[in-house]
Formats: structure tokens, C-alpha cells, sequence
């Protein structure tokens, strides 16, 4: 099922399906691993009676009353009075006159937003959800909220309920590839838990766990396709041993310098390889004038001393002639 079309999943279909797949999501495995690009801290909840202007809190209540006006221009204003016992909070929404058949008077609702005051406090075009009973899990207010990259035709509150719809029905079939031992070893969560948190998380501190799991996956993936493909080419192909080792002394008996520690453990890890009879792939990093072209130029000698030639090459004119 984790491979199967996001298209079939409820509140997608066709069109939606097509929107996903610019984003990269075709199954839902790529809808669940698709990671929010920041979050919204929507948990600070406040009675309507403590609220103060230009605070962004969220506020429970239940639907007092609600109604739909137009202007002479044709543009719709849907207002919704929302009690919660302590005062009433005046809510506007323009251009959205479905809401009028949404917000059902005596329906528990949950806004949040930026407090305005006029004549009362009141929002305007706050995020809103419409709680279903008393065990409903809110996933647009009252909590961290995710959002994610998205595209043209595709909101985030769209995103939020598909990806919530998918962990509650398909989580429990995504398989931890980690064993046991070596989650316990890293101190990583388990993907499930990982996958939950990423997207609803109870606190910041949780994402960052979450992301430290995932980015693990990631780099062990990596780091063992790198490994095949390193096994496959050491399988097949040759070099040539350079096995003259009398070309130590000579060398370091024309530096000017002694070598580091760092630079002879280098240069012997070097040697090694080049006595092998298997091509040497090596990167070697350091700071600014940490001593790697000298680490280079001993390969060039153990190279010449061998019988063979070597080319240094230097990406400017300014390097090559120093």
C-alpha cells in the first residue's frame, strides 16, 4: 500500500494526484516522507475574555451565531460569532460563502489568528477547524502546525489533512529497515514514531529527533551505494603495485620542514594504497595550508621512484607556479 498512488487516497483523486507529482509525490511512501519546510506554533490558547489586540492566539468556542453578507461590488463577508463563556469573539472570512453551510450554530470550533479590536475583539480569516466531538485531534490550530512546500491549486490545510489521512491509515505498514540494536546504539527514534513527529509533532524538540532519524537514513542509503559501487569496481578492476619504498628517506630528507603527524599518517595511508593492486581512489581534505600538496607530491615521488610518471594538476596558474 506504501507504493501505491497517492490519487487513491481519500481527498486526493486525478486532479490533486497531478498537482502532488509536481512536487515529487507519487505513492504514498513519498507522501509521508514529503517533510515540512518550517513550522507554526499555533499551541498558545487564550479565553476570549484574556484576549488583547495584536496577539495570535487560538481560542475554542462554540458557534453563537454566523451569517452571510454581501457588498454592492458582489464580494461575500461571512461572519461567525463564537462564544466560549467567558465573551464572544466576531470572526470574517470574504469571498467564502461555503463557510456558511461549515459552521453549524452550537458546533465546537477552533480559530486562530491575529486579535483585532472593533467595537470587540474579532479575526479576520483565521484558520478554523470544526471539531467533530470531544476526542477530535486538531491538525490546522491549537497545536504546532506544519507547513510544507507546495504548489499552485494545492494549500497546506489540503496537504495537512491528506498527509494526517495517511499516517493514521498507513503508518503502521512502514517497515524500520534500522535493527533494533543499532537504533538503541544511536540514540535514533523509530521511523514511526519519527514519521508521526515529523509531521504532527508535540514540541520543537521532538522534529529535531525526527529529522536526526531521517537524515540518518538518508546518509547510511548513501553510504551504501557508495559502498557497492566500491566493492564492484575493486571486484574487477587492476593497478599496477608500486612497490619501491626507498623513496621515503630521499623525500624527506628535501623538505625544508618536518612533517605533522597528521601529514604522516596521510602519506602512509597514501603508500599503502599505491602499493596495492587496486586503483586508488582517495579525496583528501584540509584547511588552508594544512600540508596537502606536500601529501601530494610524496605520492609523485613513490610514483617516479616506481618507474612510472605522474602529472600534478592545479585548477589556476597562480597554484601551479607555487
Amino acid at each position: 500500500m506504501l507504493d501505491g498512488g497517492v490519487q487513491y487516497l481519500k481527498g486526493v483523486g486525478p486532479r490533486r494526484a497531478a498537482l502532488m507529482a509536481k512536487l515529487g509525490i507519487v505513492s504514498v511512501r513519498d507522501l509521508l516522507l514529503h517533510p515540512p519546510r518550517r513550522y507554526l506554533d499555533r499551541s498558545l490558547t487564550k479565553p476570549v475574555s484574556g484576549l488583547r489586540p495584536g496577539e495570535t492566539v487560538t481560542v475554542f468556542g462554540r458557534v453563537a451565531d454566523s451569517g452571510l453578507a454581501r457588498t454592492r461590488r458582489g464580494l461575500s463577508i461571512f461572519s461567525l460569532l463564537l462564544d466560549d463563556g467567558t465573551g464572544m469573539l466576531r470572526c470574517l472570512w470574504f469571498n467564502q460563502p461555503f463557510l456558511k453551510d461549515r459552521f453549524l450554530t452550537g458546533r465546537t470550533v477552533v480559530v486562530n489568528g491575529q486579535v483585532r479590536w472593533e467595537r470587540g475583539p474579532s479575526m479576520a480569516s483565521p484558520e478554523y477547524e470544526v471539531l467533530d466531538g470531544d476526542e477530535a485531534e486538531l491538525i490546522h490550530t491549537g497545536r504546532i502546525v506544519p507547513l510544507y512546500p507546495s504548489t499552485a491549486g494545492l494549500t497546506n490545510r489540503q496537504l495537512r489533512t491528506v498527509i494526517k489521512g495517511a499516517l493514521d491509515g498507513h503508518l503502521d505498514s512502514f517497515a524500520d529497515n534500522l535493527a533494533p540494536e543499532i537504533i538503541s546504539r544511536r540514540g535514533l527514534t523509530g521511523i514511526r514514531q519519527a514519521l508521526q513527529d515529523l509531521h504532527f509533532p508535540p514540541d520543537m524538540e521532538s522534529v529535531a529527533r525526527a529529522r536526526r532519524r531521517l537524515a540518518y537514513d538518508e546518509l547510511l542509503a548513501l553510504q551504501l551505494l557508495l559502498a557497492r559501487r566500491r566493492s564492484a569496481r575493486l571486484g574487477t578492476e587492476r593497478a599496477r603495485p608500486l612497490s619501491d619504498r626507498s623513496w621515503s628517506g630521499d623525500f624527506r630528507r628535501t623538505l625544508p620542514f618536518g612533517l605533522t603527524p597528521a601529514q604522516e599518517r596521510v602519506i602512509a595511508e597514501i603508500g599503502a594504497d599505491l602499493e596495492s593492486d587496486r586503483p586508488m581512489y582517495r579525496l583528501l581534505q584540509g584547511d588552508v595550508g594544512s600540508g596537502k600538496t606536500v601529501a601530494a607530491l610524496a605520492a609523485v615521488a613513490k610514483a617516479v621512484r616506481s618507474g612510472c610518471q605522474a602529472a600534478v594538476m592545479a585548477p589556476t596558474e597562480i597554484l601551479a607556479e607555487q
